[in-house]
């Protein structure tokens, strides 16, 4: 395959998953739009779901691990870092972006999603899946830098040795 034939294949896996990443935080596939009230924030009897206190629920979900309670807390938090991981490899590889830039375009998602889950009333605003969705991204983005460096560089280095030989 020729470099422009893998970048637009992977800009198309990059609008799949961006689709699916919505199904997922926002719409979570199972639950539907049923729940759903465009910007509940504005009525006075709501009760927000909102947690501002990082790793509180991280520390919940690792004790019921711990104590076999539930695999409920496995899920929240694998779910939450499983499906962050490619973002931090897409915006590296697709945009070019430095690490702390990436980190910070994950960051600026992961809070719309959270945001966007409270103001609709689908979920919740939680400190903790923004730590484990921008950890995520973390991890995507090495897994770029690795592809860059074993994948990419040498072919762009070779490349500019045969101009100049």
């Amino acid at each position: 395959m020729k470099k422009h034939e893998v970048n637009t294949t992977i800009k198309i896996l990059f609008y799949i998953y961006i689709i699916c990443l919505f199904l997922f935080v926002i719409i979570k596939i199972d639950n539907g739009l049923h729940g759903m009230n465009i910007f509940n924030i504005f009525n006075p009897n709501l009760y927000l779901k909102v947690n501002l206190t990082p790793f509180e629920t991280i520390n919940g979900y690792t004790y019921e691990l711990a104590n076999g309670l539930t695999m409920n807390g496995f899920l929240n938090i694998a779910g939450n870092t499983i499906v962050f991981i490619p973002l931090g490899f897409f915006i590296g590889y697709l945009y070019g972006k430095t690490f702390i830039k990436t980190i910070l375009i994950c960051f600026l998602i992961s809070l719309f999603f959270e945001t966007f889950q409270l103001l609709t009333n689908l979920g919740s605003f939680d400190i903790d899946d923004i730590i484990l969705n921008v950890s995520s991204c973390v991890i995507g983005y090495f897994i770029y830098y690795i592809f860059y460096l074993l994948l990419l560089k040498p072919s762009i280095n070779s490349t500019a040795l045969s101009h100049n030989l």
